[in-house]
């Protein structure tokens, strides 16, 4: 009995294997008669294999079977059963146009027989970028497929530091802008900005440290509404007190509410006196 099939492996030609041709678990098998079909049917059930399409359906390409097998122990000993009782007719294998894009160029057109393993193609490398097959397959398909690949930007982490702690960590893209931050705040203190940060990202992780410019605020020392004295000090400098004034018919007591530092705000502080008996 004649039988045609769609697949190499049955005449050993080019030694495919089961994993590098066939992307699903049958076989298909084309008769040239309804006789020879249910012959054949009636022979492999009775050496143990089962089979699909036995409903005798007849399609444009003829009768067909599917014989079913779950690993490549059983697919080799249906090929040699096959062989063996049976003469073997191939159906030379369709073949499909595999397309490889990137950047929307075509890069590469090749043809493949259905269920061929497909082995990703190698790109040139990108500084700060990889590059991504998008919907890559690993068996072709029986179809004419387009595969569609492109450079990603790399993504790296921007650690800002400040007073030897971290303020704060952004992701960035590879050559893409940094985002500007919210500024850290500090008591008397006022932010100089960070040291270290470029224009655009690098192809790596980077630390940038920030810094601080102290503040300076105004001491005033008021007598009856009038200054008396006035300095500028840095925030937590110690102040420092002028000589106590003098008026007659009364004694100084103190600069009320004058601290020891400087506080971070201008501060007035105006003369206490006692009246003399």
């Amino acid at each position: 009995m004649k039988i045609r099939c769609y697949n190499p492996q049955l005449t050993n030609e080019d030694n495919i294997t089961l994993v590098e041709n066939l992307n699903q678990s049958s076989l298909r098998v084309h008769f040239e008669s309804l006789e020879d079909k249910i012959k054949f049917v009636t022979d492999i059930q009775d050496d143990g294999y089962s089979l699909s399409g036995l409903s005798g359906d007849r399609s444009p390409e003829g009768e067909w079977a599917d014989i079913y097998f779950d690993n490549i122990d059983t697919y080799n000993s249906l090929s040699n059963y096959l062989k063996t009782n049976y003469e073997v007719i191939v159906i030379p294998s369709p073949e499909y146009n595999l397309t490889w894009t990137a950047e929307g160029k075509t890069i590469k057109t090749q043809k493949l027989i259905s269920g061929k393993a497909i082995t990703a193609e190698d790109m040139p490398t990108k500084t700060g970028y990889e590059f991504k097959w998008n919907n890559y397959i690993r068996w072709m398909q029986p179809m004419d497929y387009t595969i569609e690949g492109e450079y990603v930007p790399n993504v790296h982490t921007v650690n800002y530091i400040i007073d030897g702690q971290t303020y704060k960590s952004q992701t960035v893209r590879y050559g893409e802008s940094i985002p500007a931050i919210s500024d850290p705040i500090k008591v008397g203190y006022t932010f100089s900005g960070w040291t270290g940060i470029p224009t655009t990202m690098p192809d790596e992780d980077i630390t940038v440290t920030g810094s601080w410019t102290i503040n300076q605020y105004v001491l005033t020392f008021q007598v009856d509404g009038q200054t008396y004295d006035e300095d500028i000090y840095n925030y937590k400098d110690p102040i420092v007190v002028p000589d106590a004034p003098t008026k007659e018919g009364y004694r100084f007591v103190e600069w009320q509410d004058l601290p020891k530092y400087m506080p971070a705000l201008n501060l007035t502080v105006i003369a206490i006196w006692e009246k003399v008996e």
